[in-house]
Parts: C-alpha cells; sequence; structure tokens
C-alpha cells in the first residue's frame, strides 16, 4: 500500500535528519525505506511510502519552528489503509513526552530508559510483536545459517539428509 507521509514541516529550521524504516522484529533491527517519489529539502519533506500491511515502522519526523525544537519518532502498523501508531517520542525543547496503548506503557517505558531511542523502540517493537510460530522460528534460524555459511536450499537440504544416516 502507498501512503502520503509528511515528515518535515518547514524544512528551513530543520533540527534532525527524517526517515521511515521497516523494523525487523525477529532480529531487532531496522532498513531503511526510500520515498517511491518524494519532495526533497534537508531530507524528505514529503514522501510517497510503499508499507506492507501488518509489519512494523518507525519514522523520525521533525514539526520544528525557527523558536522550538519538535521531533518525533513514531512506530507505526499499516492496518486497513490506514497508518495505525502503536508508539510515539515527542522531543521538544527538553522536554520527553510518549503516548502508547495503557497496557504498553511500562513496557515503552523501560525500553526507553537509558536506552538510545531508536534501539528502544525496535527493542520494544520486538517485545509486543506476536510470536513465531515452531515451522517460522525454525526457517528463520535455518535462514540464518544459509546466510552465514553461503549454503543454498539444495546443499542444506542434502547435509540435513547426510544427518538422518
Amino acid at each position: 500500500m502507498q501512503f502520503q507521509i509528511t515528515l518535515q514541516r518547514n524544512p528551513k529550521a530543520t533540527r534532525a535528519k527524517t526517515f521511515v524504516a521497516e523494523i525487523d522484529a525477529v532480529q531487532g533491527n531496522i532498513r531503511f525505506v526510500k520515498p517511491v517519489k518524494g519532495t526533497w529539502g534537508n531530507g524528505v519533506v514529503k514522501g510517497l511510502y510503499e508499507l506492507e500491511e501488518g509489519k512494523y515502522y518507525l519514522m523520525r519526523r521533525d514539526e520544528s519552528s525557527h523558536k522550538n525544537a519538535r521531533i518525533i519518532y513514531e512506530v507505526v502498523v499499516p492496518k486497513g489503509g490506514k497508518l495505525e501508531t502503536v508508539a510515539k517520542v515527542i522531543y521538544g525543547n527538553g522536554s520527553k513526552d510518549f503516548e502508547t496503548k495503557k497496557e504498553w506503557e511500562t513496557k515503552l517505558q523501560r525500553h526507553l530508559y537509558n536506552t538510545p531511542t531508536i534501539t528502544g523502540l525496535v527493542n520494544f517493537v520486538t517485545e509486543i510483536s506476536e510470536p513465531l510460530s515452531r515451522e517460522e522460528e525454525i526457517a528463520e534460524e535455518l535462514r540464518k545459517i544459509m546466510e552465514r555459511y553461503g549454503v543454498g536450499k539444495e546443499e542444506l537440504m542434502e547435509i540435513l539428509k547426510g544427518m538422518g544416516k
């Protein structure tokens, strides 16, 4: 699905580089997403992004003006053609606020305490995301092994067949 996302309010007053990134809840890292079409200033001001439904995305937006700083980190999930906010951390003129569901507040606080914001939000998403099924966990581990050792599916199947002897 494509979403029009505004990341900067005033490009001349920007205090932080803006971005949209996909969160990999299994591995605990992010992958930056480039806009399909965008307006550029100091980073992306506004862009049309291709986002997959049900995946978690982290956005860093800058709504600063010349007199006031306002940087927003927001975790969103595309659902039914809309972006649903999971968590939001707002920095403004020395203050730090956050918003999330009531039952997740302590988890979010715990992950943001003495941790860089992006790392804390990625760890938070890893904790709240639905656990993988047994088959998905095995497939994920096999994929990691294949990447680590540079082994293809056929070669891995031969190795597995040899283990049964």
